[in-house]
Order: C-alpha cells, then sequence, then structure tokens
C-alpha cells in the first residue's frame, strides 16, 4: 500500500470521529435544553397552579372521573339539565311567591275597614349620631297597638276587632264581637316585587340599588349607607304601601260586585259616586253598558294604613332625602295598572313640611293622579318642583293658618278637582313645632285637627284612603314627635269608629 493510501485512511478514519464526537455533543445540548425546557414548565405550571387552581382541580376531576365514555357523558349532561330545570322551578316559585302580597280582606263589607301594615322588622342599624330616628318606627306602631286594645277595651260594645300582632307573625286573624266591628289587625310589611317597582323607577337604577352599585354621591343624596339590611328596608317600606293600597282596592271591588247583585261587571271607575241621593250615606252608582244598579246599603268606609312609607323625595332614577323609592307612586300605579275597572283617578294629599317634590315629577304628566303638596316655603333641600296643587306656608306659620288654609283647599279639590277613587294622605309630622327640621310651629293639636279633617273628606267622599308616615325628627326629647306619628293612625282609628256610630 502506497504512502498516500494510507494516510488517505487516516484521515477518513480522524473525520469519522470528529463527526461522531460532534454528533454526541449535540445531543447532549438537545437533551440539556430539553431538560432545561422541562424545568421551565414546571415552573410555569407551579406558578399557574397558584392561580388557576380551582380550573386544575375541576380538570383534574373531569379526568379521573370514572365515566369517561359517551354514556357517562350523556349522564353529567342530564344531571346538568336537571339541575337547571330545578334552578329555573325554584325562580318561578319564588318569584310567585313575592307576587304574593299578603293582602287583607274584609270578612263583612258593611262593617268598617281597617288593616295597618308595618315594617319595623326591617330596622336597620345606622352610624352613632346619624340623624334619621330609625327606632320612632316600633315605638309608633307599639304605641298604636297599645292605644287602640286601650280604647276598645273600655268599650266592650263596639268590638273593634283589633289583634294585636307578634312581630314574627305576617297576618294576624281579626276578631270581631259586634255587627258594628272595626275590621283591623296588624301585618308585617311585604317586600315589593321589582316587577312593581319598575311601574315607576328605572330598571337600571333599581337593580344598581339592589346590588349596592351607588356612587358616594348617590348614598350621601339619599342620606343612608347601603347595606343588605337597608335593602330589605327599602324594599319593605315600598310593600306596604303597596298592600295596604290593593287592600282597600280588592275591598272596594267587592263592595263594587254586591251592589250589582253580585254581577261581575267591569265598571268605569268615573261612573262611581258616593251619596247619590242625598242621604248622608255612602251609595254606589255603576253603569255598565245598559245595566245600572244603584243601592243605599251603608258600606264600611275602606281605610288603610303603613306605619312606614311616605317617601315621597324619590325620582325615576335616583333617590334624595331619605326615599329610595316613592312607595306612595308605585303604589298608584301598581293600583292603575290592576284595578283599572275599580280606580281610574287618584288623589295625593301630601302634608309634610317639605314638597313632595319627587311625586311631583313622577307624576307632571299624568293626568290620572292628582298631586297636592302643603308644604313650608322656607324648607326646601333641593330644587323646587310643580305639583298639581302647591301650596307654601310661611316658616313659623301657626294651627289658625295652617287649618284654614288645608280647609280652603280641600273643599276647592272636592268642588273643583273632579272625581277620585282613592286618596294616599302623606302624613308627615315634622310640621309640629319642636321638630328639629321643621321651621313650623303647628301645635299636637293643631296636627290631630289637621288628621281629622283629612279624614273627614275621606268619609264624606267615600273615597278609599291609605295613610302613610311621613317626616317627623325629634330633639333630645322623642315624646312630641312619637305622640304626633301614634296619633296619626289613632285619629283615623276614632274617625272610623265615630262615622260608623252615627250612620248605623
Amino acid at each position: 500500500m502506497s504512502s498516500n493510501t494510507k494516510l488517505t485512511k487516516l484521515l477518513l478514519i480522524l473525520l469519522l470521529q470528529l463527526t461522531m464526537l460532534h454528533q454526541m455533543k449535540s445531543m447532549s445540548l438537545l437533551m440539556r435544553e430539553a431538560s432545561l425546557r422541562s424545568g421551565s414548565s414546571l415552573l410555569l405550571l407551579t406558578q399557574g397552579h397558584r392561580q388557576l387552581s380551582k380550573k386544575i382541580s375541576v380538570l383534574s376531576s373531569l379526568k379521573n372521573h370514572k365515566g369517561s365514555n359517551n354514556d357517562d357523558r350523556s349522564d353529567t349532561n342530564s344531571e346538568h339539565d336537571n339541575r337547571r330545570r330545578d334552578q329555573q322551578q325554584q325562580q318561578q316559585q319564588q318569584q310567585q311567591l313575592e307576587r304574593n302580597y299578603k293582602i287583607s280582606l274584609p270578612d263583612n263589607l258593611y262593617r268598617p275597614f281597617f288593616p295597618i301594615y308595618y315594617n319595623d322588622v326591617y330596622e336597620v342599624p345606622l352610624p352613632p349620631r346619624h340623624r334619621f330616628p330609625m327606632s320612632k318606627y316600633r315605638q309608633v306602631r307599639e304605641r298604636v297597638q297599645d292605644g287602640i286594645a286601650t280604647l276598645t277595651s273600655k268599650d266592650g260594645s263596639d268590638g273593634s276587632g283589633y289583634t294585636a300582632a307578634d312581630t314574627a307573625t305576617t297576618v294576624t286573624t281579626t276578631v270581631t264581637t259586634a255587627p258594628a266591628a272595626v275590621q283591623l289587625n296588624f301585618i308585617v310589611s311585604p317586600l315589593v316585587t321589582k316587577e312593581d317597582l319598575i311601574t315607576t323607577h328605572c330598571e337600571k337604577y333599581v337593580e344598581r340599588y339592589l346590588i349596592g352599585d351607588q356612587t358616594e354621591l348617590e348614598l350621601r343624596n339619599v342620606g343612608f349607607p347601603w347595606s343588605p339590611e337597608g335593602v330589605n328596608r327599602s324594599l319593605s317600606s315600598t310593600g306596604g304601601t303597596v298592600a295596604a293600597a290593593l287592600a282597600v282596592c280588592n275591598a272596594r271591588k267587592e263592595q263594587l260586585n254586591v251592589s250589582l247583585g253580585g254581577a261581575d261587571i267591569q265598571v268605569p271607575a268615573a261612573t262611581l259616586t258616593s251619596d247619590a241621593d242625598g242621604d248622608d250615606a255612602t251609595d254606589f252608582v255603576a253603569s255598565a253598558g245598559t245595566a245600572t244598579a244603584t243601592t243605599n246599603a251603608r258600606f264600611g268606609p275602606l281605610f288603610a294604613a303603613h306605619v312606614a312609607g311616605g317617601t315621597h323625595h324619590a325620582f325615576r332614577d335616583r333617590g334624595e332625602g331619605f326615599s329610595v323609592f316613592s312607595d306612595i307612586a308605585v303604589a298608584a300605579n301598581v293600583v292603575l295598572r290592576d284595578f283599572p275597572e275599580i280606580v281610574s283617578r287618584i288623589l295625593i294629599i301630601d302634608l309634610d313640611v317639605h314638597q313632595g317634590n319627587g311625586n311631583a315629577v313622577l307624576f307632571q304628566n299624568d293626568d290620572r293622579v292628582f298631586t297636592f303638596s302643603m308644604h313650608c316655603k322656607g324648607n326646601y333641600f333641593s330644587a323646587k318642583e310643580d305639583s298639581d296643587l302647591d301650596i307654601e306656608l310661611p316658616i313659623g306659620c301657626n294651627d289658625e293658618t295652617y287649618l284654614g288654609t288645608l280647609n280652603h283647599w280641600l273643599k276647592r279639590i272636592r268642588n273643583e278637582a273632579g272625581q277620585f277613587d282613592l286618596i294616599f294622605f302623606q302624613a308627615g309630622v315634622d310640621i309640629i313645632e319642636s321638630d328639629r327640621l321643621g321651621r313650623m310651629n303647628i301645635t299636637h293639636k293643631g296636627i290631630c285637627r289637621r288628621n281629622r279633617m283629612v279624614y273627614k273628606f275621606a268619609l264624606d267622599t267615600g273615597i278609599p284612603i291609605v295613610i302613610t308616615m311621613g317626616g317627623g325628627y325629634p330633639r333630645k326629647d322623642w315624646e312630641p314627635i312619637l305622640r304626633a306619628h301614634t296619633d296619626v293612625y289613632m285619629n283615623a282609628f276614632e274617625s272610623i269608629r265615630s262615622f260608623n256610630d252615627q250612620n248605623r
């Protein structure tokens, strides 16, 4: 073999060895890179586990589930469908339950009817030194219960039909002992439904309030901090007034059916009248097509009350002045929707020291509701709005001026404003001389005379009336405010009994 051939072989062997070494080195690098990648993946997975542990757990449980075949997937889907169907049924049942307000109905249409709703079971703790007197609602309700019980115990011949309600009881049983008994019970205010709230208020506003999605400015304007307890209180404050209005409208409908001989006839509310024959008895004259019916039967007066509500500063999409929703406006709209054959026009008598500005705006383009607000001229805390009838009284107004003015305008409303089918009375007592925010000088006696004047207006015209609370802000001594609020309801009870005695 020549020397050149040997040299060539050696060079080939060396080249082959170098190639093999290079390949081994490359493989080592690849393995090292793969190891690093694997380590990085494990590191990333560990970090991601901290953030996505719930998702990984769910995926893992699905992966390790014994039933991984198609049949098991079908079972899983079926279980999901059943669960979703059960949830839908529960929601429907809850909606139906919520829609069923606790409506009190009279046992006897010829006896006075006076259900009283209250919502102090939803008392909400407020920050120290908060100026809203939350505890007054329970104190007033207890005083009214005690006062009515005392009156009826002194006069056993009347038989009030009154039963005190335990706070855990939603509806009491009416007990009567005499033909002329006042049918009266105390009922826990139901929560208003969203369906009824949006007859009056913006749906987005309602939804935002329910979940606490409000700005600091909105909360400051209302005057309450948001809380779940506060939501229930606001809903019950409106729900009680709605239930009270539905109660008297249901009773009115039954009275009308009886006056028509039991016929279930759709009668325009404008054809209803009172005392048609001038004998001072409440009559009902109704016409439907060619059918006409008249009765002189003395049906019992229809009153209902709420020891809460009167939140007349709420607007369509905002609240202010301790008013989240307008209970009177919502109740009015619900009644107009649900009882078109009974109620075509509504009168709101607002005698709070402050203007009912929210209701003025809510009904400014609605001829079915007449808003009458008599208030202090120098006590606006926001822009003045235009009611159908605004009567401003001076700062420091006394009993004589106040009562004379009210009497004048009630007469004019009766004679000039047309027929009404339902009255709402916002019975604020912040007109009293001792009120911390009132700026008027009406005495306790003057407030009682005011109340009786409104009740006489309702009784004389035969129009059902719904009474709500209103403003009343005590100084250090709470007694004048508590007594004034209590007498709003006691005066109503006494007026009903007196009217009934005179018209037996």
